[in-house]
């Protein structure tokens, strides 16, 4: 007889504790797998509402002559499957953009072409216009200065990459100087338009003295203007 109450006793037990088991796992809340990267919350500059911070690739290359870039208008709403547009700068440094034709965003980044962009479709076209564009990647053109006056090659030179390009490196490319060059006073025009800056050089103390701390980092658009000196008979 007390064998079979132990044996009764043994019974309810495990079934309170197989119950009390199922409770707990009944009761036990289940929650949503997190994305990877939830815990990890975007910085501010890409969560931000203002688009252009999100998709600008570059904000240092100056568009120049063959570059291209991404355009869209986020309120003209193109469905997913619309192709995305594709602007070419041309060779005179403007884009044919949607509705305002051509702009000249010569030696401008991207950030000062959307915001030039932007204005002018609020102008006439859209009450607020949220524009995203950025550089198609793989197409960025390195840019060129333009070598002209007493030089063998007149025109422009192609910036090499990975390169820091200065005035002596683009009268080589320019051919050398010409038979009746002025080397003591080159004239480099930088950033030209409202804010350039105008010097000459004494390129004769470059190339024949070694002096080249007085030779001048060129970017894309600079210009360079070798003189013809006086001919002495």
């Amino acid at each position: 007889m007390t064998r079979m109450l132990l044996i009764i006793a043994l019974c309810f037990l495990c079934a309170s504790g197989f119950a009390a088991e199922d409770a707990k796992t009944a009761g036990t809340p289940v929650f949503a797998q997190l994305p990877a990267d939830a815990t990890n919350p975007a910085p501010a500059s890409v969560a931000a509402t203002n688009t252009s911070e999100t998709y600008l690739t570059d904000d240092k290359h100056k568009l120049v002559a063959g570059d291209a870039i991404s355009f869209r208008i986020v309120e003209d709403r193109d469905p997913p499957t619309a192709p995305q547009k594709i602007l070419i700068v041309s060779d005179s440094g403007e884009l044919d953009v949607p509705y305002l034709g051509l702009v000249n965003v010569n030696n401008k980044t991207c950030r000062q072409t959307m915001e030039e962009i932007t204005k002018l479709l609020e102008k006439d076209y859209y009450y607020k216009a949220t524009v995203i564009i950025g550089l198609v990647s793989g197409t960025k053109a390195l840019g060129r200065v333009y070598v002209y006056g007493e030089v063998r090659q007149p025109g422009p030179v192609m910036l090499p990459p990975n390169e820091v390009f200065t005035v002596s490196k683009a009268i080589v490319g320019a051919g050398g100087f010409g038979e009746f060059a002025k080397k003591t006073k080159v004239q480099v025009i930088q950033n030209p338009g409202d804010g350039q800056k105008v010097f000459n050089i004494n390129m004769e103390d470059v190339f024949e003295k070694a002096r080249t701390e007085k030779d001048a980092v060129l970017n894309s658009g600079d210009r360079v203007y070798v003189p013809k000196r006086g001919i002495n008979f």
